[in-house]
């Protein structure tokens, strides 16, 4: 549903790219044009015989009923949350929730020293889950030698404990500013 609210956004902002421009600089020509369109489209409908002109006007109100009823639908249900399969299952199939991923993975970094705060965000790929994480640690910290720990813990534990096959990582680090001193 998502990018087919994107391609209406984009669609209805490029008509507003020219239309609004064109109503704001000559309203009074481009009401006038409108007019005239209305009035043509009039005279067009006028000429279909009453029972064409019904027949067409009932077939396009249940059509753009349905239309909108099945958009209304499909925007308003909830959305399944995005699942993995578990590789190291022995019998059967394990689906893992990505949420439950992310979640795993904020709480074991957490406890990683000099780290303050933890957003990961898990999405599938392929047959295993990318993970981008952004982190922030304390001023002091050694970004080389840190991020390459928190790379190792969250392998370990997504391909490791999870058992989930981890197809890309990536980290972004913040640090907290350090305290000013001022020399007296």
């Amino acid at each position: 549903m998502n990018v087919f609210n994107r391609i209406v956004v984009v669609i209805l902002l490029l008509a507003g790219l020219v239309l609004w421009p064109a109503f704001f600089l000559f309203p009074q020509q481009f009401l006038s044009n409108l007019t005239g369109a209305i009035s043509s489209f009039e005279q067009t409908l006028e000429g279909l015989t009453p029972t064409l002109r019904l027949g067409a006007g009932i077939a396009l109100a249940i059509l753009s009923f349905l239309l909108c009823l099945l958009l209304l639908i499909l925007e308003l249900r909830p959305s399944k949350p995005g699942v993995v399969r578990v590789t190291k299952a022995d019998k059967g199939e394990i689906l893992l929730e990505l949420d439950s991923v992310a979640r795993r993975i904020q709480q074991t970094v957490a406890q990683v020293p000099n780290v303050v705060e933890v957003k990961p965000s898990v999405k599938r790929s392929g047959a295993g889950v990318a993970v981008e994480a952004s982190i922030v640690t304390t001023p002091e910290v050694n970004v080389p030698e840190k991020s390459r720990e928190i790379m190792e813990i969250v392998k370990n534990l997504v391909e490791g404990e999870i058992g989930v096959k981890l197809t890309r990582l990536q980290l972004r680090l913040k640090h907290l500013r350090a305290p000013i001193t001022v020399k007296k």
